[in-house]
């Protein structure tokens, strides 16, 4: 057996060799759980997060719009209807910002911005006909479908806030599984080289 030929002063100089490489190990496990930790919270920090508050924003100002032609036709007055079309601009505005979010849910904004330039066009002339005092049939039919597609929009900007809020919550809890599996995996490291520093010094 090659160990049993090893010199005294090479059993003394194991130990330290596998205390250190113990130690090596300890941190280079820390360093790469520090490493991942990092990148996930960086991508809460600057990803997920501004999409919530993001998806947030545009539900307020899609309610806000609403009002505002609902009041403008309540006080018969055409010129609130300006104040729809500035918050019809800040709505695009505030979905390009998001877009420019690699977390965003992209797909689904895209279809959000049609959906809500086929809303705010009929939500608009049936506002501008209402104000005008028009009264048909069809005026009924293209405010219930205004109504419809507004719902719809409310619900699709629900559904991307709720995504966003899961991916944080999931997030937090892989860097929780992943805390506890490193303390685990260095626990393990800590037994076994302490058994081989028990062992060797036995040996030395």
């Amino acid at each position: 057996m090659r160990l049993f030929r090893l010199s005294f002063t090479q059993k003394i100089i194991l130990l330290p060799t596998i205390a250190a490489a113990a130690l090596i190990l300890v941190v280079g496990i820390t360093v790469s759980l520090g490493r991942v930790n990092q990148e996930r919270l960086e991508s809460i920090r600057s990803g997920y997060y501004p999409s919530v508050q993001g998806s947030r924003s545009l539900q307020e100002i899609l309610v806000a719009l609403q009002r505002s032609l609902q009041d403008a036709v309540q006080d018969q007055n055409q010129r609130r209807l300006l104040e729809a079309e500035e918050l019809s601009r800040r709505f695009e505005s505030t979905r390009a910002d998001l877009l420019k979010n690699p977390v965003a849910n992209h797909a689904a904004l895209d279809s959000i911005g049609r959906a809500f330039d086929e809303y705010y066009k009929l939500a608009l002339a049936v506002a501008k006909r209402r104000i005008n005092n028009e009264i048909s049939e069809q005026l009924l039919v293209d405010k219930q479908q205004s109504e419809m597609a507004y719902n719809a929009i409310r619900r699709a900007l629900g559904d991307i806030t709720e995504q966003d809020t899961k991916a944080i919550e999931q997030a937090f809890l892989a860097d929780k599984a992943l805390q506890k599996s490193t303390s685990k995996r260095i626990s393990v490291i800590a037994i076994i080289a302490m058994a081989l520093l028990v062992g060797s010094a036995v040996y030395a």
